[in-house]
Protein backbone atom coordinates (compact mmCIF):
# COMPACT_ATOMS: atom_id res chain seq x y z
CA UNK A 1 0.00 0.00 0.00
CA UNK A 2 1.62 3.74 -0.68
CA UNK A 3 0.44 6.22 1.75
CA UNK A 4 1.36 9.59 2.26
CA UNK A 5 1.62 11.56 5.03
CA UNK A 6 0.97 15.40 4.27
CA UNK A 7 2.29 17.16 7.09
CA UNK A 8 4.96 15.43 9.97
CA UNK A 9 4.43 17.00 13.14
CA UNK A 10 2.97 15.44 16.50
CA UNK A 11 0.28 13.99 14.22
CA UNK A 12 2.18 13.10 11.42
CA UNK A 13 4.72 11.17 13.41
CA UNK A 14 1.81 9.57 15.59
CA UNK A 15 0.09 8.10 12.58
CA UNK A 16 3.24 6.95 11.44
CA UNK A 17 4.40 4.84 14.40
CA UNK A 18 1.01 3.78 14.48
CA UNK A 19 1.26 2.42 11.15
CA UNK A 20 5.21 0.96 11.88
CA UNK A 21 4.18 -0.36 15.26
CA UNK A 22 1.13 -2.28 14.38
CA UNK A 23 1.72 -3.85 10.91
CA UNK A 24 1.90 -7.22 10.23
CA UNK A 25 3.96 -6.64 7.02
CA UNK A 26 6.49 -4.71 4.80
CA UNK A 27 4.29 -4.38 2.22
CA UNK A 28 4.04 -0.47 2.79
CA UNK A 29 5.47 2.71 0.67
CA UNK A 30 4.71 5.94 3.12
CA UNK A 31 6.17 8.87 1.33
CA UNK A 32 6.03 12.00 4.04
CA UNK A 33 5.64 15.53 3.06
CA UNK A 34 6.96 18.32 5.02
CA UNK A 35 7.63 21.67 3.73
CA UNK A 36 9.65 23.24 6.74
CA UNK A 37 13.43 21.29 7.78
CA UNK A 38 12.40 20.98 11.41
CA UNK A 39 10.38 18.15 11.87
CA UNK A 40 8.27 16.55 13.81
CA UNK A 41 8.44 19.29 15.94
CA UNK A 42 5.66 21.60 14.63
CA UNK A 43 5.22 24.48 15.11
CA UNK A 44 3.88 24.99 19.04
CA UNK A 45 7.53 23.24 19.84
CA UNK A 46 9.38 25.13 16.78
CA UNK A 47 13.56 26.37 17.41
CA UNK A 48 12.63 29.74 19.59
CA UNK A 49 13.31 31.00 22.68
CA UNK A 50 13.59 29.12 25.73
CA UNK A 51 11.02 31.74 27.31
CA UNK A 52 8.57 29.87 25.40
CA UNK A 53 7.05 27.37 27.91
CA UNK A 54 4.32 24.01 27.87
CA UNK A 55 1.52 25.48 29.30
CA UNK A 56 0.59 22.02 30.69
CA UNK A 57 3.09 20.11 32.93
CA UNK A 58 5.54 17.30 31.52
CA UNK A 59 2.98 14.43 32.05
CA UNK A 60 -0.07 15.40 30.20
CA UNK A 61 1.80 15.46 27.02
CA UNK A 62 1.47 11.74 26.37
CA UNK A 63 -0.86 9.71 25.38
CA UNK A 64 -1.36 7.20 26.53
CA UNK A 65 -1.72 7.73 30.38
CA UNK A 66 0.30 4.55 30.91
CA UNK A 67 3.65 6.51 29.00
CA UNK A 68 2.99 9.50 30.70
CA UNK A 69 5.82 10.13 32.25
CA UNK A 70 8.17 9.22 28.86
CA UNK A 71 9.04 13.03 28.01
CA UNK A 72 9.51 13.46 31.73
CA UNK A 73 11.98 10.75 31.75
CA UNK A 74 13.62 11.67 28.59
CA UNK A 75 14.79 14.79 30.00
CA UNK A 76 16.22 13.92 33.16
CA UNK A 77 18.08 11.37 30.87
CA UNK A 78 18.59 14.35 28.67
CA UNK A 79 19.77 16.44 31.55
CA UNK A 80 17.16 19.22 30.48
CA UNK A 81 15.95 21.60 33.39
CA UNK A 82 12.13 23.13 33.29
CA UNK A 83 12.08 27.15 33.95
CA UNK A 84 13.40 27.81 37.42
CA UNK A 85 10.79 30.40 37.99
CA UNK A 86 7.79 29.25 36.14
CA UNK A 87 8.63 25.25 36.95
CA UNK A 88 7.39 24.42 33.00
CA UNK A 89 9.46 22.88 30.51
CA UNK A 90 10.51 24.98 27.24
CA UNK A 91 8.40 23.62 24.39
CA UNK A 92 11.70 23.39 22.62
CA UNK A 93 12.53 20.33 24.53
CA UNK A 94 9.57 18.34 23.44
CA UNK A 95 10.53 18.81 20.09
CA UNK A 96 14.03 17.51 20.57
CA UNK A 97 12.17 14.72 21.99
CA UNK A 98 9.85 13.92 19.35
CA UNK A 99 13.48 14.07 16.89
CA UNK A 100 14.59 11.28 19.09
CA UNK A 101 11.66 8.92 19.13
CA UNK A 102 11.19 9.69 15.45
CA UNK A 103 14.33 8.52 14.32
CA UNK A 104 14.28 5.15 13.85
CA UNK A 105 10.99 5.56 12.11
CA UNK A 106 12.03 8.16 9.34
CA UNK A 107 15.16 5.87 8.53
CA UNK A 108 13.06 2.98 7.58
CA UNK A 109 13.47 2.12 3.91
CA UNK A 110 10.22 2.17 2.75
CA UNK A 111 9.73 5.69 4.50
CA UNK A 112 10.67 8.68 2.54
CA UNK A 113 10.91 12.41 3.30
CA UNK A 114 9.78 15.15 0.67
CA UNK A 115 10.94 18.47 1.94
CA UNK A 116 8.55 20.50 -0.35
CA UNK A 117 4.32 21.68 -0.20
CA UNK A 118 1.49 19.87 -1.38
CA UNK A 119 -0.59 22.54 -3.34
CA UNK A 120 -3.08 20.09 -4.46
CA UNK A 121 -4.85 16.63 -4.34
CA UNK A 122 -6.77 15.09 -6.65
CA UNK A 123 -9.35 11.59 -5.93
CA UNK A 124 -10.60 9.02 -8.78
CA UNK A 125 -12.81 6.50 -7.83
CA UNK A 126 -13.10 2.90 -10.04
CA UNK A 127 -15.34 0.33 -8.65
CA UNK A 128 -15.38 1.77 -5.85
CA UNK A 129 -11.40 1.95 -5.17
CA UNK A 130 -10.11 5.01 -4.07
CA UNK A 131 -6.71 6.71 -5.39
CA UNK A 132 -5.21 10.22 -5.03
CA UNK A 133 -2.70 12.47 -7.25
CA UNK A 134 -1.12 14.51 -4.46
CA UNK A 135 0.61 17.61 -6.54
CA UNK A 136 3.80 20.03 -5.13
CA UNK A 137 5.10 22.58 -7.45
CA UNK A 138 7.64 20.17 -8.99
CA UNK A 139 6.00 16.90 -8.95
CA UNK A 140 3.08 14.67 -8.68
CA UNK A 141 2.31 11.05 -7.36
CA UNK A 142 -0.21 8.87 -6.71
CA UNK A 143 -1.59 6.85 -3.30
CA UNK A 144 -3.70 4.71 -1.93
CA UNK A 145 -3.96 6.57 1.37
CA UNK A 146 -3.81 10.10 2.52
CA UNK A 147 -3.12 11.07 6.15
CA UNK A 148 -3.31 15.27 5.47
CA UNK A 149 -2.35 16.44 9.01
CA UNK A 150 -1.23 19.99 7.88
CA UNK A 151 -1.87 21.49 11.82
CA UNK A 152 -3.31 24.54 12.69
CA UNK A 153 -3.55 27.27 9.64
CA UNK A 154 -2.90 30.64 10.77
CA UNK A 155 -3.76 33.07 13.24
CA UNK A 156 -6.84 35.10 13.06
CA UNK A 157 -7.00 38.92 11.60
CA UNK A 158 -9.88 39.80 13.67
CA UNK A 159 -9.63 43.64 12.71
CA UNK A 160 -8.18 43.69 8.99
CA UNK A 161 -4.90 44.66 9.79
CA UNK A 162 -2.63 41.94 7.83
CA UNK A 163 0.17 44.05 6.36
CA UNK A 164 0.16 47.21 7.98
CA UNK A 165 3.44 48.36 9.56
CA UNK A 166 4.48 47.50 13.28
CA UNK A 167 1.23 44.86 13.54
CA UNK A 168 3.14 41.50 14.10
CA UNK A 169 0.58 38.84 12.68
CA UNK A 170 1.81 36.18 14.87
CA UNK A 171 4.12 36.01 17.57
CA UNK A 172 5.93 33.31 16.26
CA UNK A 173 8.46 32.62 16.87
CA UNK A 174 9.44 34.96 19.85
CA UNK A 175 13.11 35.36 18.77
CA UNK A 176 12.70 36.67 15.45
CA UNK A 177 9.38 37.90 15.63
CA UNK A 178 9.84 40.27 18.91
CA UNK A 179 13.66 40.89 19.19
CA UNK A 180 13.33 44.79 16.93
CA UNK A 181 10.70 45.82 19.68
CA UNK A 182 12.29 49.06 21.09
CA UNK A 183 12.09 49.66 24.56
CA UNK A 184 10.47 52.81 24.49
CA UNK A 185 7.81 51.64 22.01
CA UNK A 186 3.93 50.96 23.37
CA UNK A 187 2.91 47.74 23.05
CA UNK A 188 -0.37 46.18 22.92
CA UNK A 189 -1.11 42.57 22.89
CA UNK A 190 -4.51 41.41 20.65
CA UNK A 191 -5.58 38.28 23.23
CA UNK A 192 -4.57 36.61 26.75
CA UNK A 193 -4.70 33.24 25.19
CA UNK A 194 -1.58 31.09 25.92
CA UNK A 195 0.39 32.42 23.23
CA UNK A 196 -0.06 35.97 24.58
CA UNK A 197 1.64 34.73 27.77
CA UNK A 198 4.76 33.06 25.75
CA UNK A 199 4.32 37.35 24.47
CA UNK A 200 4.57 38.48 28.04
CA UNK A 201 7.16 36.02 29.38
CA UNK A 202 9.80 37.23 26.30
CA UNK A 203 9.14 40.82 26.79
CA UNK A 204 9.47 41.25 30.39
CA UNK A 205 12.73 38.60 30.15
CA UNK A 206 14.25 40.31 27.21
CA UNK A 207 13.08 44.14 27.08
CA UNK A 208 13.22 46.98 29.88
CA UNK A 209 10.27 48.42 28.70
CA UNK A 210 9.11 52.23 29.91
CA UNK A 211 5.83 51.59 29.32
CA UNK A 212 3.00 49.35 30.41
CA UNK A 213 2.22 46.48 28.39
CA UNK A 214 -1.29 46.81 27.29
CA UNK A 215 -3.64 43.77 26.59
CA UNK A 216 -6.64 43.82 24.31
CA UNK A 217 -9.51 41.31 24.90
CA UNK A 218 -12.92 39.91 25.47
CA UNK A 219 -15.25 39.81 28.24
CA UNK A 220 -12.75 38.55 30.59
CA UNK A 221 -9.50 39.05 31.82
CA UNK A 222 -6.79 35.99 31.75
CA UNK A 223 -7.89 32.63 31.64
CA UNK A 224 -8.52 31.73 35.27
CA UNK A 225 -5.22 30.47 36.94
CA UNK A 226 -4.31 26.70 37.11
CA UNK A 227 -4.23 25.55 40.81
CA UNK A 228 -2.08 22.58 41.50
CA UNK A 229 -4.24 20.20 42.57
CA UNK A 230 -2.92 17.95 46.24
CA UNK A 231 -4.04 14.40 45.32
CA UNK A 232 -3.71 12.27 41.94
CA UNK A 233 -6.62 12.46 39.19
CA UNK A 234 -5.62 9.66 37.88
CA UNK A 235 -7.16 7.82 40.67
CA UNK A 236 -9.89 9.62 40.71
CA UNK A 237 -11.35 10.32 36.95
CA UNK A 238 -13.51 7.16 35.62
CA UNK A 239 -14.67 8.35 32.07
CA UNK A 240 -11.84 6.46 30.02
CA UNK A 241 -11.78 4.15 27.56
CA UNK A 242 -12.60 1.42 29.49
CA UNK A 243 -15.89 3.35 30.70
CA UNK A 244 -16.71 4.05 27.10
CA UNK A 245 -16.73 0.71 26.08
CA UNK A 246 -18.90 -0.52 28.94
CA UNK A 247 -21.47 2.10 27.94
CA UNK A 248 -21.39 1.17 24.27
CA UNK A 249 -21.48 -2.97 24.94
CA UNK A 250 -25.39 -2.82 25.90
CA UNK A 251 -26.31 0.11 23.80
CA UNK A 252 -25.83 1.98 20.32
CA UNK A 253 -25.12 5.34 21.75
CA UNK A 254 -23.57 6.43 25.23
CA UNK A 255 -26.90 7.48 27.86
CA UNK A 256 -26.87 10.96 28.57
CA UNK A 257 -28.53 10.25 32.34
CA UNK A 258 -25.85 7.71 33.07
CA UNK A 259 -22.76 10.37 31.72
CA UNK A 260 -24.24 12.82 34.01
CA UNK A 261 -24.53 10.96 36.77
CA UNK A 262 -20.97 9.34 36.44
CA UNK A 263 -19.53 12.77 36.53
CA UNK A 264 -21.90 13.79 39.56
CA UNK A 265 -20.41 11.01 41.41
CA UNK A 266 -16.69 11.50 40.02
CA UNK A 267 -16.97 14.88 41.86
CA UNK A 268 -18.90 13.53 44.93
CA UNK A 269 -16.67 10.74 45.91
CA UNK A 270 -14.31 13.41 46.38
CA UNK A 271 -16.09 15.92 47.99
CA UNK A 272 -16.28 18.33 45.09
CA UNK A 273 -19.37 19.91 43.50
CA UNK A 274 -19.02 19.95 39.46
CA UNK A 275 -21.08 23.17 39.53
CA UNK A 276 -19.09 25.17 42.18
CA UNK A 277 -15.62 25.87 39.97
CA UNK A 278 -18.24 27.43 36.87
CA UNK A 279 -20.57 29.59 39.02
CA UNK A 280 -17.01 31.08 41.13
CA UNK A 281 -14.51 31.11 38.12
CA UNK A 282 -16.54 31.68 35.46
CA UNK A 283 -15.99 35.56 34.73
CA UNK A 284 -11.72 34.76 34.29
CA UNK A 285 -10.99 38.08 35.95
CA UNK A 286 -7.39 38.96 37.52
CA UNK A 287 -9.16 39.76 40.97
CA UNK A 288 -10.84 35.41 41.10
CA UNK A 289 -7.39 33.91 39.44
CA UNK A 290 -5.86 36.42 42.70
CA UNK A 291 -8.57 34.69 45.27
CA UNK A 292 -7.90 30.81 44.02
CA UNK A 293 -4.60 31.67 44.64
CA UNK A 294 -4.88 33.02 48.00
CA UNK A 295 -7.07 30.01 49.01
CA UNK A 296 -5.66 27.25 47.09
CA UNK A 297 -8.84 26.45 46.08
CA UNK A 298 -8.73 22.86 45.68
CA UNK A 299 -12.17 22.56 44.66
CA UNK A 300 -11.25 24.64 41.64
CA UNK A 301 -8.13 22.37 41.16
CA UNK A 302 -10.26 19.01 41.14
CA UNK A 303 -12.09 20.46 38.56
CA UNK A 304 -9.13 21.56 36.32
CA UNK A 305 -7.32 18.18 36.65
CA UNK A 306 -10.69 16.40 36.35
CA UNK A 307 -11.34 18.45 33.07
CA UNK A 308 -7.47 17.59 31.48
CA UNK A 309 -8.40 14.11 31.77
CA UNK A 310 -11.78 14.61 30.03
CA UNK A 311 -10.25 16.35 27.63
CA UNK A 312 -8.75 13.42 25.98
CA UNK A 313 -11.95 11.13 25.85
CA UNK A 314 -14.56 14.27 25.33
CA UNK A 315 -14.78 13.57 21.77
CA UNK A 316 -15.13 9.91 22.43
CA UNK A 317 -18.09 10.77 24.49
CA UNK A 318 -19.56 13.43 22.41
CA UNK A 319 -19.65 11.61 18.91
CA UNK A 320 -21.33 8.60 20.98
CA UNK A 321 -24.27 10.54 22.37
CA UNK A 322 -27.50 10.42 20.33
CA UNK A 323 -27.89 13.76 18.16
CA UNK A 324 -30.18 15.71 20.34
CA UNK A 325 -28.11 14.35 23.71
CA UNK A 326 -25.30 15.61 22.09
CA UNK A 327 -26.44 19.23 21.85
CA UNK A 328 -28.36 18.78 25.49
CA UNK A 329 -24.92 17.94 26.81
CA UNK A 330 -22.94 20.66 24.70
CA UNK A 331 -25.34 23.20 25.73
CA UNK A 332 -26.75 22.71 29.70
CA UNK A 333 -23.20 20.31 31.24
CA UNK A 334 -20.02 21.13 28.90
CA UNK A 335 -19.95 24.46 30.51
CA UNK A 336 -19.22 23.07 34.12
CA UNK A 337 -15.71 21.63 32.37
CA UNK A 338 -15.24 23.41 29.41
CA UNK A 339 -14.41 26.83 30.77
CA UNK A 340 -11.13 25.49 32.36
CA UNK A 341 -9.44 25.08 28.67
CA UNK A 342 -6.48 27.40 27.95
CA UNK A 343 -6.42 27.61 31.66
CA UNK A 344 -3.41 30.36 32.55
CA UNK A 345 -0.27 28.29 34.59
CA UNK A 346 0.15 28.63 38.22
CA UNK A 347 3.74 30.62 38.13
CA UNK A 348 2.86 32.24 35.07
CA UNK A 349 -0.48 33.58 36.59
CA UNK A 350 1.76 35.35 39.67
CA UNK A 351 3.84 36.71 37.03
CA UNK A 352 0.76 38.26 35.84
CA UNK A 353 0.04 39.65 38.90
CA UNK A 354 2.78 41.00 40.09
CA UNK A 355 3.58 42.57 36.97
CA UNK A 356 -0.32 44.11 37.03
CA UNK A 357 0.13 44.99 40.77
CA UNK A 358 3.53 46.86 39.67
CA UNK A 359 1.76 48.91 36.72
CA UNK A 360 4.11 47.08 33.66
CA UNK A 361 0.72 45.46 31.72
CA UNK A 362 -2.60 47.13 31.76
CA UNK A 363 -5.80 45.17 30.58
CA UNK A 364 -8.34 46.45 28.25
CA UNK A 365 -11.54 44.08 27.84
CA UNK A 366 -14.73 44.65 26.21
CA UNK A 367 -12.60 44.96 22.46
CA UNK A 368 -14.83 46.96 20.09
CA UNK A 369 -12.23 47.97 17.14
CA UNK A 370 -8.67 48.92 15.99
CA UNK A 371 -7.59 51.14 13.98
CA UNK A 372 -4.22 52.68 12.39
CA UNK A 373 -4.16 56.36 12.69
CA UNK A 374 -2.70 58.92 10.78
CA UNK A 375 0.59 58.98 12.89
CA UNK A 376 1.16 55.20 12.18
CA UNK A 377 0.26 54.24 15.52
CA UNK A 378 -2.98 52.31 16.19
CA UNK A 379 -6.11 53.26 18.37
CA UNK A 380 -7.27 50.76 20.74
CA UNK A 381 -11.25 51.23 21.62
CA UNK A 382 -12.98 48.67 24.61
CA UNK A 383 -14.07 49.04 27.93
CA UNK A 384 -11.59 52.03 27.43
CA UNK A 385 -9.26 53.54 24.62
CA UNK A 386 -5.53 53.62 24.42
CA UNK A 387 -2.73 53.77 21.91
CA UNK A 388 -0.29 51.52 20.72
CA UNK A 389 3.17 51.72 18.28
CA UNK A 390 3.28 48.15 18.14
CA UNK A 391 0.65 45.54 17.90
CA UNK A 392 1.11 42.03 18.72
CA UNK A 393 -1.83 39.65 17.46
CA UNK A 394 -2.61 36.87 19.74
CA UNK A 395 -6.02 36.39 18.86
CA UNK A 396 -6.26 32.88 17.78
CA UNK A 397 -5.91 30.35 15.19
CA UNK A 398 -8.32 30.65 11.72
CA UNK A 399 -10.78 27.93 11.48
CA UNK A 400 -13.49 29.07 8.69
CA UNK A 401 -13.00 27.18 5.78
CA UNK A 402 -13.58 29.99 3.61
CA UNK A 403 -10.86 32.33 5.07
CA UNK A 404 -8.58 29.15 5.30
CA UNK A 405 -9.42 28.32 1.58
CA UNK A 406 -8.54 31.99 0.51
CA UNK A 407 -4.95 31.45 2.24
CA UNK A 408 -3.84 28.12 1.74
CA UNK A 409 -3.70 26.51 -1.78
CA UNK A 410 -4.43 23.37 -1.07
CA UNK A 411 -7.70 23.79 1.32
CA UNK A 412 -8.47 26.04 -1.71
CA UNK A 413 -8.14 23.03 -4.48
CA UNK A 414 -9.72 20.46 -2.37
CA UNK A 415 -13.09 23.11 -1.42
CA UNK A 416 -13.30 24.29 -5.10
CA UNK A 417 -13.10 20.37 -6.47
CA UNK A 418 -15.88 19.89 -3.43
CA UNK A 419 -13.50 17.27 -1.82
CA UNK A 420 -14.29 19.04 1.45
CA UNK A 421 -16.61 21.28 3.01
CA UNK A 422 -17.28 23.15 5.61
CA UNK A 423 -18.93 21.65 9.01
CA UNK A 424 -21.69 24.32 11.13
CA UNK A 425 -21.88 27.55 9.89
CA UNK A 426 -18.68 27.90 8.14
CA UNK A 427 -16.34 26.56 10.71
CA UNK A 428 -13.94 23.72 10.04
CA UNK A 429 -14.03 20.73 7.77
CA UNK A 430 -17.05 17.87 7.92
CA UNK A 431 -15.63 14.55 9.27
CA UNK A 432 -16.65 11.28 9.96
CA UNK A 433 -15.89 9.82 13.34
CA UNK A 434 -13.73 8.50 14.44
CA UNK A 435 -11.82 7.89 10.90
CA UNK A 436 -12.04 12.06 10.43
CA UNK A 437 -13.09 11.35 6.79
CA UNK A 438 -14.05 14.27 4.76
CA UNK A 439 -17.70 14.16 3.64
CA UNK A 440 -18.78 15.90 1.13
CA UNK A 441 -21.91 16.65 -1.21
CA UNK A 442 -20.08 15.43 -4.69
CA UNK A 443 -18.21 12.47 -2.77
CA UNK A 444 -20.02 11.54 -0.03
CA UNK A 445 -17.43 10.18 2.13
CA UNK A 446 -13.85 9.85 0.82
CA UNK A 447 -12.55 6.95 3.06
CA UNK A 448 -9.15 6.87 2.24
CA UNK A 449 -8.01 10.02 3.22
CA UNK A 450 -8.16 11.14 6.97
CA UNK A 451 -8.09 14.89 8.00
CA UNK A 452 -6.34 15.77 11.59
CA UNK A 453 -6.13 18.97 13.24
CA UNK A 454 -7.64 22.15 14.51
CA UNK A 455 -9.55 22.21 11.15
CA UNK A 456 -11.58 19.08 12.22
CA UNK A 457 -12.42 20.34 15.66
CA UNK A 458 -16.21 20.62 14.92
CA UNK A 459 -15.57 16.99 15.46
CA UNK A 460 -12.45 15.95 17.23
CA UNK A 461 -12.99 17.94 19.99
CA UNK A 462 -10.57 19.88 22.34
CA UNK A 463 -8.28 18.54 19.97
CA UNK A 464 -5.92 21.35 20.63
CA UNK A 465 -4.07 19.07 23.40
CA UNK A 466 -0.89 16.75 22.47
CA UNK A 467 -2.87 13.65 24.09
CA UNK A 468 -5.74 14.34 22.11
CA UNK A 469 -3.30 14.69 18.57
CA UNK A 470 -1.59 11.66 19.23
CA UNK A 471 -4.18 9.54 20.49
CA UNK A 472 -6.64 10.26 17.28
CA UNK A 473 -3.60 9.93 14.72
CA UNK A 474 -2.88 6.67 16.30
CA UNK A 475 -6.16 5.25 15.82
CA UNK A 476 -6.53 6.01 12.38
CA UNK A 477 -3.01 4.16 11.97
CA UNK A 478 -4.67 1.60 13.88
CA UNK A 479 -8.11 1.17 11.35
CA UNK A 480 -5.34 1.29 8.09
CA UNK A 481 -4.15 -1.32 9.52
CA UNK A 482 -6.98 -3.39 10.76
CA UNK A 483 -8.89 -2.63 7.45
CA UNK A 484 -6.26 -3.26 4.77
CA UNK A 485 -4.34 -6.12 6.89
CA UNK A 486 -1.25 -4.48 6.50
Amino acid sequence: MKIAIVGFALSGFSFLKSIIDNKKNDNLEIDIYEKRSEYPAGLPYEDDSYDKLLNVDSDEMIYPKENKDDFKDWMEDNNKKIDPIEKMAPRIYFASFLKDKAKDYIDLPFVNIINEEVTDISVSINDYKESYELRTKDKKSTYDFIFLATGASFYQDPYGLRGEDSYIESPYPLKDKLKDIDDDSSIAVIGTSAASTDVFRYLMKNKNLTKPINFFTGENEYKIVDIPYEGSIYDKYSLDDAWINRALSDNEFINLDELIDRIEKDFSDNGFDLRYAYNTYKDHSLDLSRKAITENDQALAFCEDYFMQFTVYVADIINNLRPQDRQIFLNKYYKYLSFLGGKTPYKSMKLILKAYDERNIDIITNSKSIEKTSNGSFLLKGDRSSYADVLINCSGIETNLNKVADKLPLYNNLLSKEMIMADKDGECIAVTWPRLNPLSKKYGCLRNISITGMMVTTTDIDNNDARCIQKSAERIGKILVDDYNL
